[in-house]
């Protein structure tokens, strides 16, 4: 923990995945797939040449979508519905006749 090196990997269709060539040290490690909840596994500590077997839980999670809205002239959201409405004005009504 004392640098800062950072391994990303994935895993095969069998959930197993290898970091080869990592010094001695303590490690924290992250664990995130879509549909589950971050798996988090704090002061793994590895010896130089050693293999270590950290088998991961994985919690089905929520599904979690954010919408962010900018700009500069932005009237009132609604962010409770997702139904699309819009307000008419006397001048935007044409006649027919």
């Amino acid at each position: 923990m004392a640098g800062s090196l950072t391994r990303t990997t994935v895993s095969n269709g069998d959930g197993a995945y290898v970091i080869p060539g990592l010094p001695g040290d303590s490690y924290d490690m992250t664990v995130i797939a879509q549909g589950f909840q971050k798996f988090l596994a704090r002061k793994i500590v590895l010896t130089v040449g050693e293999k270590a077997r950290i088998d991961v839980s994985m919690t089905v999670g929520g599904v979690n979508q954010t919408i962010e809205v900018t700009g500069e002239s932005v009237a009132q959201v609604e962010t409770t519905s997702s139904e699309i409405g819009s307000t008419i004005t006397g001048k935007q009504v044409t006649s027919s006749n």
